[in-house]
């Protein structure tokens, strides 16, 4: 008999092809060390038991967008395009560094409620990527951080300002490269 931290059964879904209707996943540490029918898996291994007949055991699913800073505003949309810089880039950019921590921490505790145990995450803000990425760390949740920046400034008119007021756009040169440089520094400092 292996002990194990956990027994965790329910409708095991090892691949798109095997599915236990009665299986069990055996737990030790941060490591699955067997999968199978329930009943094989509680003659092998001793642990905690987690989930039951009615529990659906399955990997984690992984979120592929996520701007963690954004989680407080959320409900700022006014349905009126362009929201993102009229109202989610303001918003951010008013936020504390500790609103962005809450911010960032109240996402992990949304997608692990959903099942989700690891997102990409792009971070909107320069100044909030330091805390995201320490957020992150402190958590334990697992992460792809992709770092955003614009090598240009821009301005977009409001659907209503339109007819008085234009977009534009105007490059600003060597910004790309000055950017590669606080990648590679951001690197340095972040797994």
């Amino acid at each position: 008999m292996q002990d194990v931290d956990w027994i965790v059964s329910g409708t095991v879904i090892e691949s798109p092809t095997r599915v236990w209707d009665d299986g069990a996943v055996a737990v030790a540490g941060n490591r699955i060390v067997a999968v199978g029918r329930r009943d094989d898996i509680e003659a092998t291994h001793r642990g905690r038991r987690l989930g039951g007949r009615d529990s659906t055991v399955m990997a984690g699913m992984i979120d592929c967008h996520t701007h963690a800073a954004q989680a407080l505003v959320r409900s700022l949309i006014a349905h009126e395009p362009p929201m993102i810089y009229r109202l989610y880039l303001p918003a951010e950019d008013a936020m504390t560094l500790d609103d962005v921590a809450l911010s960032a921490e109240l996402l992990m505790a949304q997608l692990i409620r959903s099942g989700v145990t690891c997102f990409a995450e792009t971070t909107a803000t320069p100044a909030h990527e330091e805390v995201v990425a320490e957020t992150l760390a402190r958590v334990g949740f697992r992460s792809v951080l992709a770092r955003g920046a614009g090598d240009q400034s821009f301005h977009h008119a409001a659907a209503y300002s339109q007819i008085t007021e234009k977009s534009w756009v105007a490059p600003r040169p060597g910004e790309a490269e000055a950017d590669l440089e606080r990648t590679a520094a951001f690197l340095d400092r972040h797994d």
